[in-house]
């Protein structure tokens, strides 16, 4: 069952919202900006409706909050009696999927939109989780192939359109809320800008099969690591830094367990809520040593470390370690070094998001 949290002052309109939702949700409530703070930290929601004139900070600032710091996943949904606090054109900005007016709508459109919010929301973590489960396996042997079996990741912000499509449509035959219907093809358009982002880190894992033909600089291996989760990482405000030296430009190592070691281990980090991820490598003998570094969020469960990718390495006489204090994890890549085959490019030591 879907968990929604109302956010709502006025006691007589959070019943009503309640006596519409609690029959097919599991609901919760808060009546101002720090209830409902603790509460989105504490529990885990797919839905949060918003009264904007909240005791506190604004329900806007609060939906800014969310996204930032909670769950830009999460699926947000307006519901006011003050559209001068914060227009339907200024909300898309921010992503709200639904802008309702208080008195301006029955309970049966309520259930009907809260159903499209759900199966959006379902979209959204299931591109997520099979986008981790992806990077996670173990027995992909090449980046091609990596690339192929994401493809239908592209499917999943289309389904949204196509939810957003049948809104509407409905609302096209029921009435003439231009405003509202302007509304809905912004957000079509930001599923769209997520179908590219899609697409660019897939042309960037397809150009990868070149790797095949030899071994290639370490940090050049680091570098497009780091261009590949460098958009995820900035949805969810983690900064990443790679730092380089003379003798790591000149190492030359396998690229493919390297690459897809580092990205696997960073996408573990950062579904932890990473605040930061450092990575450092140096190279000790006939080894490339890779230390990354990661400090939690406040807010962030610090009782797991992530999950090691061991299983890679080991065929390729490598292995990974790590080591965990308080919301700090530090985890050891160590790969044996190769002979170059060609010259490699010197370039910018330094990569920062």
């Amino acid at each position: 069952m879907f968990r929604v949290l109302i956010i709502e002052d006025e006691d007589l309109y959070r019943k009503f919202l309640l006596k519409i939702l609690q029959k097919q949700y599991a609901c919760d409530w808060a009546r101002n900006a720090e209830e409902a703070r603790a509460m989105l930290l504490k529990n885990l929601y797919d839905i949060v409706l918003y009264d904007l004139r909240l005791p506190g900070i604004s329900g806007r600032e609060l939906v800014q909050w969310v996204r930032r710091e909670v769950d830009p996943d999460i699926v947000n949904i307006v519901i006011t009696g003050y559209e001068d606090e914060w227009t339907p054109v200024q909300a898309t900005s921010e992503n709200i999927f639904y802008y309702l007016r208080k008195g301006g709508f029955q309970p049966d459109e309520l259930l009907k939109i809260m159903s499209s919010a759900c199966a959006v929301r379902k979209l959204r973590i299931d591109e997520k989780k099979s986008f981790s489960d992806q990077l996670a396996s173990e027995g992909i042997a090449h980046a091609g192939k990596l690339a192929a079996s994401i493809a239908h990741e592209i499917n999943n912000p289309l389904q949204s359109l196509y939810l957003l499509i049948d809104t509407m449509r409905h609302k096209i035959d029921t009435s003439e809320e231009v405003q509202s219907i302007c509304k809905d093809l912004a957000l079509m358009e930001k599923g769209v800008e997520r179908i590219g982002s899609i697409v660019k880190q897939l042309l960037h894992l397809y150009r990868i099969d070149g790797d095949l033909k030899g071994p290639e600089g370490a940090l050049s291996v680091l570098r497009r690591a780091v261009s590949f989760l460098r958009p995820i990482a900035k949805e969810q405000n983690t900064g990443i830094i790679l730092t380089g030296s003379d003798e790591v430009e000149t190492a030359s190592i396998l690229p493919n367990p390297l690459f897809y070691t580092l990205v696997n281990l960073c996408m573990k980090l950062l579904n932890d809520r990473c605040k930061t991820i450092r990575i450092e490598p140096k190279t000790d003998g006939k080894l490339l040593t890779v230390q990354v570094s990661a400090s939690m969020k406040d807010e962030a469960d610090h009782e797991g470390a992530a999950v090691l990718p061991q299983g890679v390495l080991g065929s390729f006489e490598g292995n990974i370690s790590v080591q965990r204090k308080g919301r700090a994890q530090r985890i050891v890549i160590r790969l044996p070094l190769v002979k170059s085959t060609s010259k490699p490019t010197p370039q910018r030591p330094t990569v920062r998001t």
